[in-house]
């Protein structure tokens, strides 16, 4: 889809393409289609961690993709935890939360 519309340059004959709604309109269903599923992940993995209703989708997406990697997901840590400003991590790499860091640095 994307090449024709690079090939022909102009905009007009390149929107007249035959059947080109019809394939816009599959993409867009595909589309809903994968955001509705992902949209029922993300609810289903904030009923079972409530805390992740206080992080936008987003952040979300980022916590659960990096959860193997504890000092990305560290970051995010005062979205979900209002009282607590950073994680303190040890290991090499950094897989153990030894301690925690209030918003008052104690």
């Amino acid at each position: 889809l994307l090449k024709g519309f690079n090939a022909e340059k102009n905009c007009v004959r390149a929107c007249s393409v035959d059947g080109l709604v019809k394939k816009l309109d599959s993409l867009t269903g595909a589309l809903e289609l994968c955001e509705k599923s992902l949209a029922d992940f993300l609810e289903a993995k904030r009923r079972i961690f409530p805390r992740f209703y206080f992080v936008s989708q987003t952040m979300l997406l980022d916590i659960l993709s990096n959860g193997n990697r504890p000092w990305i997901v560290a970051k995010n840590v005062n979205a979900m935890f209002q009282g607590v400003k950073e994680l303190g991590l040890k290991g090499d790499p950094a897989m153990t939360v030894h301690s925690m860091v209030s918003n008052e640095g104690e």
